[in-house]
């Protein structure tokens, strides 16, 4: 008979110090059992210590691509960052990347991919599953270039947000959602094509931000067998505390999210529905 299988993916580890600790706890518990590791983030470094600190097999460790956001880790890019040397920030990165990609712009695409592949790559840590930050890997300037190199690094897993979103369509925070359930529905041929792995179901695209226990509960009753992703953004605040922090993103709505998924009814839920946790398979 086929599993139950589920794979609570935490992205945006390595943003900043409470994002790493709220993931790491979570990991710790058992809760979250794969992680999307930023390249450039003000707690990416801290982050792979933790990680090394952990034994072998606790977590999948994923490349979470970031386009959008900080400094790149390529020197010398032009059309991906602004007069700052920075990411152009989600808006604008999505108008660019949305669009046939000229030469210059696929080799720029091309070379921050392969550093980030390459940074990640460097500390002896498996890497597992590779998706991007923003869901910017999605995008038809850079999915076709994205699953290649990651494939060339031997990852065999990537990350597919196909979900089914609400019937209204008249709330504007289901805008992106909408935009990214498009791009997935888009990218699930080419994704096949290259041969990577995606899970059979996904949620948490139109639960951003909103994670509760009584959202879980919903998740434990739409679970069919095979394997699901739930994507979750838990942490702890950086407001008020010393450090940098990412993004606006780190606030107390992290908290909120940590919360519920380590509170012991989760857990009580997942086995009450012979539902396995479990990282990315081998």
């Amino acid at each position: 008979m086929k599993r139950k299988i589920l794979i609570v993916n935490a992205d945006d580890l390595g943003a900043d110090t409470g994002r790493n600790e709220g993931i790491l706890e979570a990991v710790r518990r058992g809760v979250v059992t794969a992680v999307g590791l930023l390249p450039n983030a003000p707690g990416s470094l801290e982050a792979i210590e933790y990680l090394k600190a952990l034994e072998p097999g606790t977590v999948s460790l994923g490349l979470h691509l970031n386009l959008s956001e900080g400094r790149p880790l390529c020197p010398n890019l032009e059309r991906l960052v602004g007069q700052d040397g920075l990411f152009l920030g989600k808006k604008k990165v999505f108008g660019l990347l949305t669009k046939e990609p000229d030469e210059a712009l696929k080799n720029e695409i091309s070379r921050e991919i392969e550093a980030q592949l390459e940074w990640i790559n460097s500390f002896d840590l498996e890497v597992l599953h590779a998706n991007g930050h923003n869901h910017v890997h999605l995008l038809p300037a850079v999915l076709p270039i994205f699953l290649d190199r990651v494939k060339r690094y031997g990852i065999k897993w990537t990350r597919l947000p196909l979900e089914k979103g609400p019937a209204s369509t008249k709330d504007p925070s289901m805008e992106f959602p909408r935009l990214v359930e498009r791009l997935a529905s888009k990218a699930r041929k080419i994704v096949k094509r290259y041969g990577l792995r995606v899970a059979e179901s996904f949620f948490g695209l139109y639960w951003m931000g909103r994670i509760s226990v009584e959202i879980l509960e919903e998740l434990v009753k739409r679970l069919n067998h095979g394997i699901a992703e739930l994507m979750v953004h838990p942490g702890r605040s950086m407001e008020g505390k010393v450090g940098e922090a990412f993004s606006p993103f780190s606030n107390k709505d992290r908290e909120q999210e940590l919360e519920a998924l380590i509170n012991p009814k989760f857990m009580e839920l997942l086995e009450k529905g012979k539902i396995e946790l479990t990282g990315y398979p081998q």
